[in-house]
């Protein structure tokens, strides 16, 4: 017995050793209990091991077929099963929730069941290559606690701590899969979704092939785990970006299984998203919706990408918190966006370096930065929100004494309105944007406390004191009967 939105796998014993995936390859055929069907890829995981990985959606009886491209082996085609789905069990919100999924037409994502979904990813690029096994159950352990409900890491042709890459000799390394299995597993246990860079970055010129081989094995592997693939063409060439689109598009045929997204940088050129409709969001270093309007046609989901690494040195200077809510709070509202990555130095390339023989890998001290501390009462605030509702409004709507960086966005109805300062000591606001009765309440991004506002009203515009010099978000609500 199989809970809803849990992985079924089934192992398969091939009748002949060694066989290469260039030239077998399996796939099955899922029938649910309402009679809707799921081809699934398989893949190699031993000599004459294939196994097939599924995460069903629906309760009651499932069966499935294998198809072998190799009709002459038949114990890997036409094997047929049956497995009984049962109600959701007890565990991470993957298993109380679903999967996550592209809210279609809309700028935002959600779990199968409808909850909503904002991301908040930790950047931890090396994490999965370079970590043990120990280490990375740690890791996701103290993210989950901090706010956090994603992971983004790179699947690099680059070694992993075993000197081992996902490649050799042309074909997939089953050793570095396999450890790297067990940190997928980590993740979904915890409740984080494991994000998936797939990048040439690390590939010759002009060898396309290498990713696809890799993107086309994790894919078969992983895609039954709780997982989103973010495809970083890593250029901002319009022309080098659809061909490397077009390289993996195979890969992603079935749109409704899978979630991707497209990294797009904040200088990059148009290209025509309606050409890749199996693209679900795309994840930017813009600052705002205006850079992207050539981009985006249509609703979709996009995630504000680091642009800094808390803890960092840019220029002589060390990033801190500060700097960090300042870049992503005003990115939030501009981009309208469904979430965001956050990253510190020592986390993302996982360095384990120590300055003494009894201290901490700086990895590990890098997880408690006060920066990353502060993603908690982001995760509490955004959970309580209506926040896809929310739409940016023009600069020129708020000022401040102090500063012209104050960004406000807000719900067509306006019952909702967030403003975000940099500083003090006033945010002022023209009257005509709010609603009749508004309730005023200043957010502590710093602390994640919450204390009452109070306005100096003038003829056309309202003033909001802050409660100090420092940053803070103003919420302003509705209180109108309904």
């Amino acid at each position: 017995m199989i809970p809803k939105w849990s992985r079924f796998e089934a192992a398969f014993q091939s009748q002949s050793r060694g066989d290469s995936p260039e030239e077998t390859s399996i796939a099955a055929e899922f029938v649910s209990p309402s009679g809707t069907t799921n081809l699934v890829p398989g893949f190699r995981d031993g000599r004459n091991i294939w196994r097939i990985r599924f995460q069903p959606d629906q309760p009651g009886r499932w069966e499935y077929r294998t198809i072998c491209s190799n009709p002459n082996n038949r114990r890997l085609h036409h094997q047929r099963g049956q497995f009984l789905c049962t109600a959701i069990e007890p565990g991470s919100r993957f298993a109380k929730h679903g999967p996550v999924k592209r809210v279609r037409n809309q700028a935002y994502f959600q779990h199968q069941d409808g909850t909503p979904f904002f991301w908040i990813a930790d950047l931890a690029s090396n994490g999965v290559r370079m970590s043990s096994d120990k280490d990375w159950r740690y890791y996701c352990e103290a993210r989950i606690r901090q706010g956090f409900n994603a992971v983004q890491w790179r699947l690099s042709a680059k070694p992993d701590a075993q000197n081992e890459t996902p490649l050799m000799n042309g074909t997939p390394n089953l050793r570095f899969f396999q450890r790297a299995d067990r940190r997928i597993e980590a993740m979904d246990q915890a409740g984080l979704l494991s994000v998936i860079e797939l990048t040439d970055t690390d590939h010759a010129e002009g060898e396309p092939t290498a990713l696809k081989e890799i993107t086309r094995h994790a894919v078969a592997r992983w895609s039954a785990n709780n997982v989103a693939w973010l495809l970083s063409p890593n250029t901002v060439d319009a022309e080098k970006t659809v061909r490397f689109l077009n390289d993996l598009s195979e890969c992603f045929s079935d749109s409704d299984r899978f979630l991707v997204l497209l990294a797009f940088p904040e200088r990059a050129r148009k290209i025509n998203l309606a050409d890749f409709p199996w693209i679900d969001g795309i994840s930017t270093t813009a600052s705002s919706l205006e850079n992207l309007r050539a981009l985006i046609a249509t609703n979709i989901p996009v995630i504000a990408a680091t642009r800094q690494l808390e803890n960092s040195i840019v220029n002589g200077v060390r990033i801190d918190d500060s700097t960090i809510r300042n870049e992503v709070w005003p990115r939030l509202l501009r981009l309208r966006a469904a979430g965001y990555t956050y990253g510190a130095a020592g986390v993302r390339d996982w360095d384990a370096s120590l300055e003494n023989s009894a201290d901490l890998p700086l990895w590990q001290k890098s997880i408690f930065l006060p920066g990353a501390k502060q993603q908690a009462f982001v995760s509490h605030l955004y959970a309580e929100l209506p926040y896809w509702k929310l739409k940016p409004l023009a600069p020129a709507s708020s000022r401040s004494e102090s500063t012209s960086f104050n960004v406000a966005a807000q719900t067509d109805d306006r019952k909702l309105t967030l403003i975000y300062t940099p500083r003090g000591p006033f945010v002022e606001f023209p009257l005509r944007a709010f609603p009749d009765l508004p309730e005023l309440t200043w957010f502590n991004p710093r602390t994640g406390q919450s204390r009452s506002g109070v306005a100096a009203i003038g003829p056309r515009t309202a003033k909001f004191p802050t409660p100090d010099s420092q940053d803070w978000l103003l919420i302003v609500r509705d209180r109108k009967p309904k």
